[in-house]
């Protein structure tokens, strides 16, 4: 019950008629975050991304630093 109050019309249209915590929970799950092998590209194209992470132009020192956290937090 918890899980399915505090999902928004669109998330419960996804999980309605199932009944396990579990199997509602492995549902979005693999709604947000795709198949493992989805993820596993992702995780892959976030790591080029930082690979390739340089300092712009007209950028300071700590928007560089934001940057380049969101991408770490995105990866983990």
């Amino acid at each position: 019950n918890a899980i399915l109050s505090a999902l928004n019309p669109e998330e419960f249209n996804k999980v309605d008629g199932l009944e396990e915590a579990k199997e509602i929970w492995n549902t979005l799950q693999l709604a947000h975050e795709g198949s493992p092998a989805v993820r596993e590209a992702k995780i892959e194209l976030l790591e080029g991304r930082l690979g390739r992470f340089v300092m712009d132009d007209k950028e300071i020192p700590q928007e560089m630093y934001d940057r380049m956290m969101i991408l770490v937090n995105k990866i983990k």
